[in-house]
């Protein structure tokens, strides 16, 4: 009984998502396969790729298997037999019917209305540039450098394992068989950081490192570390490629703003606006 409540609801949500997609492809276009005819209409490869598009990703899993995209197809068929039912029965004729259709027809006009509004919000390759140029500042990054290290609890081992290294053994493999720190799984490499987040004694050792260079054993808090510094990024603006995009999304949403706002200044000296009651 569970099991087949789970299956009317799900071919409840496809019937919702063949209702409310506008763009729902129900003409055969050139090489299409036709899977299935209805009376005269045709269901397509096109119409189940688009339904399985519509579904949420974990759902969509589900049924982008050949036994799952047969179920779509079913429910297709399925769905255009209640189409032509209704049809013959007039039901889209119902005052009812109807008055929910002007309803989506409505929403859907108010959506559009604000798309077409906003279209003219485009942020120009002119504009990015000129903000990049007066917000130097915000586009700022601080010199990070890129290291990997070895930590063991005893100071003999850490010297023991730096002559190794000094002798050719490679700093990962070193790394992974010496390592006391979770980042031996990783070769002991500690990603890209930049001042404040070490602790001073293993920080002050990494930056004076030169890219390439291996330190001597460094003792800190946890113990003894050897470091390798792989890359640095020195101190400066990043550059405006890096951040277009960024700036974009911050100019873009500014103008929007703007012209939603403008737009309905403009709407409210044309109509009318009357508050008749507080909202409680």
């Amino acid at each position: 009984m569970i099991r087949y409540a789970k299956i009317v609801l799900f071919f409840a949500a496809v019937a919702v998502l063949l209702v409310c997609a506008p763009l729902f492809a129900s003409e055969n276009g050139e090489g299409e396969t036709v899977l299935a005819r209805v009376d005269e209409h045709e269901i397509t490869t096109e119409d189940v790729d688009f339904l399985l598009s519509r579904l949420d990703p974990q759902m969509a899993a589900q049924f982008a298997t050949p036994q799952g995209r047969e179920r779509l197809l079913e429910e297709l068929i399925n769905q255009h037999l209640f189409y032509l039912w209704a049809i013959d029965e007039g039901l889209d004729q119902e005052e009812e019917f109807l008055e929910h259709m002007e309803r989506i027809r409505i929403d859907q006009l108010k959506q559009y209305a604000i798309e077409t509004a906003l279209r003219e919000s485009m942020v120009t390759d002119d504009e990015i540039s000129a903000y990049y140029e007066e917000h130097h500042d915000r586009y700022r990054q601080a010199e990070k450098i890129q290291a990997s290290h070895i930590l063991v609890e005893d100071e003999s081992l850490a010297m023991d394992i730096l002559a190794q290294i000094e002798g050719g053994l490679p700093f990962d493999e070193a790394a992974g068989e010496f390592s006391q720190c979770p980042s031996a799984q990783q070769g002991g490499d500690l990603g890209v950081f930049e001042r404040g987040q070490m602790v001073p004694e293993f920080e002050e050792a990494a930056f004076a490192l030169q890219v390439g260079e291996v330190s001597g054993v460094v003792e800190t808090q946890f113990g003894f570390h050897i470091i390798k510094l792989f890359d640095r990024q020195s101190e400066g603006i990043r550059p405006l490629e890096e951040v277009r995009m960024q700036i974009e999304r911050e100019l873009q949403g500014e103008k929007l703003e703007e012209l939603y706002y403008q737009t309905l200044d403009n709407l409210k000296e044309r109509y009318e606006v009357e508050i008749l009651d507080a909202v409680e």
